[in-house]
């Protein structure tokens, strides 16, 4: 064997032994199990088989044995705990340190009545009925008290109940098991063995719906602010109780104990963070108020409120509010709200506001809002306002608006609004689109209608300079152009932009007619040093168009059209400048310019689509 090869065996071995030591080491004393054959035996003997069985030592005062009953005992493979409850009852309790198990005689039980303990201790195992697994994390409780406790890593419990009754029901409820449910006596102490039965899963249940039930009773939500012990009860627990009111300081530390995500209140009041079933009257929290459950009235939290139920009535938060069902009522955050479903009601936040379901009232946030689905409602953001699928109502952002399905109302932005199918609207900002329209109204700078609306380009003469392209864009009630126009001269080359807005008097098949003012301003060019005088010269001009259409793309355009000119003195020279003659109407020269109104019209050819 190499030397390689000795190392890897040796080092197998070592790891093997540590194993073993490392897992023996972590199982106390006190869960080693036993097997015994004993009658009649006197308590020292007893200790003594159970020390030569696991190699366990007790260390106890020889004197506790004193009075001690003989053992009689017939068990196989039971843990030395069990065991010890078998032999003294309640008599003796006992302490597992690393190997050693201390022994100490139990304090007589104190009696608040003749035969009525003031407390009854409650331990034993929990077991899975079909593979006899010890159950760790399985909850006990007592239903009227509210005391509850889990099961440890090995299945084992103890829970102190305090009761006025001759009996008691403990109940045994783990996930993924048939809850159950055990009369006791009231009396000093009882040792039980549990077996609980594994649930039988429907394997017809859509596995979409078993997501949906689990999600709504999951303990996910703010598990970062609530114990893990008390997530558990609560994912463990399909039982709920209710209560007419509560007090807590945090989590666990309250009337409902740790059984307090099952209980639903009345009225709750928590001091710094509250973790209840639901609340169905009013809550106020000093920093956090946490549901799993519904709702109502009114709740308020210092800085935050989280629900997994139904928000019915209002909501205040310092910060945020969650709710992941839907609300009807009013959402105030000084930050934020966030709703999963639908909104029925109003929400104002300083920044934001998301509902990702079905939006009926009003959302109010000086950053954004967001809907998810369809929208009965008013939205005004102080930069944007974005809704996933339809939109009726208004919405006003100082930036930017977005509908991306079906929008009915108006979008009034400062810069820019988008929207998919438009019925019935307005659009009004300094860009607007959308992806097709019916009775569209789109007022800005720049308006785009991708499929539908009114688009055409159109290349014409005019009586003042030769050459004219027009691009028209927006929707036949309202439409934006630009336009830019060239003439040549030898000596003095001149050209003009503008751009006006229009709309469309009538369609009758091939035939339409339309109304259009635009600005413009007129630029030449001054000898070598090529300079632009801007500003210079500048006009505006009506027009009224009748066109028809010649093929399936293609119309022929003819104008009338009025302008409105004012020329530096000193700068183009009007006569010099015109194609056709135009009909001045109006000439005067005052403070160094010349002004004119002229009649003319536009002879040119469209391309649609």
């Amino acid at each position: 064997m190499t030397t390689k090869s000795r190392f890897f065996v040796l080092f197998v071995f070592v790891m093997s032994f540590y194993s073993i030591c490392y897992s023996q080491k972590s199982l106390p004393a006190t869960e080693k199990t036993v097997s015994l054959h004993l009658a009649q035996s006197t308590p020292a003997q007893f200790l003594k088989q159970i020390s030569q069985q696991t190699n366990v030592l007790f260390s106890y005062n020889p004197k506790i044995l004193v009075g001690l009953p003989l053992v009689t005992i017939d068990a196989k493979n039971i843990s030395i705990q069990e065991a010890l409850y078998k032999a003294f009852g309640n008599q003796v309790k006992q302490k597992a340190r690393g190997n050693y198990i201390i022994l100490q005689r139990q304090a007589s039980a104190p009696q608040e009545a003749e035969n009525h303990p003031a407390k009854c201790l409650i331990q034993g195992y929990i077991f899975a009925k079909d593979t006899q697994e010890k159950l760790p994390k399985t909850s006990i409780y007592e239903k009227t008290t509210l005391h509850a406790t889990l099961s440890n890593e090995h299945g084992y419990f103890q829970i102190v109940v305090e009761s006025s009754e001759p009996e008691i029901t403990l109940s045994f409820a783990k996930a993924g098991y048939v809850f159950q449910s055990t009369a006791l006596a009231y009396q000093n102490t009882h040792f039980l063995n549990i077996q609980l039965e594994p649930k039988v899963i429907l394997q017809n249940i859509p596995s979409q719906d078993i997501a949906k039930v689990n999600a709504v009773e999951s303990p996910r939500l703010v598990r970062f602010l609530i114990p893990n012990a008390q997530a558990i009860h609560t994912e463990n627990l399909r039982e709920k109780f209710f209560r007419k009111a509560q007090i807590s300081f945090l989590p666990m530390l309250g009337t409902n104990h740790v059984l307090s995500g099952r209980v639903d209140n009345k009225i709750s009041f928590n001091a710094l963070i509250g973790y209840n079933g639901g609340v169905s009257k009013f809550e106020v929290g000093g920093l956090v108020n946490i549901n799993k459950g519904n709702v109502g009235k009114v709740q308020i939290g210092g800085l935050a409120n989280m629900v997994a139920g139904k928000v019915r009535g209002v909501q205040i938060g310092g910060l945020v509010n969650v709710a992941l069902d839907s609300t009807s009522g009013v959402q105030m955050g000084g930050l934020a709200n966030f709703n999963y479903k639908n909104l029925r009601g109003v929400q104002v936040a300083g920044m934001m506001n998301v509902a990702w379901g079905r939006v009926e009232g009003v959302q109010v946030a000086g950053l954004l809002n967001v809907a998810g689905k369809t929208q009965n409602a008013w939205q005004i953001g102080g930069l944007a306002n974005f809704n996933y699928k339809n939109l009726r109502g208004v919405q006003v952002a100082g930036m930017m608006n977005v509908a991306w399905g079906r929008a009915e109302g108006v979008q009034v932005a400062g810069l820019l609004n988008v929207a998919g199918k438009i019925q019935n609207a307005w659009q009004i900002g300094l860009f607007n689109y959308a992806d097709s329209a019916n009775h569209l109204k789109q007022i800005g700078l720049v308006n785009i209608v991708r499929h539908g609306g009114y688009k055409n380009i159109e290349l014409a003469i005019q009586e003042t300079l030769a050459t004219t392209l027009t691009i028209r864009s927006g929707t036949p009630y309202f439409y934006t152009l630009a336009h830019i126009g060239i003439r040549a001269y030898p000596a003095r080359p001149f050209w003009h932009y503008g751009y006006g807005f229009g709309c469309r008097i009538f369609k009758r098949r091939a035939w339409e007619s339309n109304t259009e003012i635009m600005a413009y301003q007129l630029l030449r060019t001054l000898g070598k040093a090529n300079n632009l005088r801007v500003f210079e010269n500048f006009g505006a001009r009506y027009q009224l168009y009748l066109s028809k259409d010649i093929a399936k793309h293609f119309a022929v355009a003819l104008a009338f059209a009025c302008d409105f000119l004012s020329l530096h003195t000193k700068g183009l020279d009007y006569e010099q400048a015109k194609t056709l003659s135009p009909i001045i109407v109006y000439n005067k020269t005052a403070y160094e310019r010349d002004w004119h109104i002229a009649l003319g019209g536009n002879l040119g050819i469209r391309y649609k689509w």
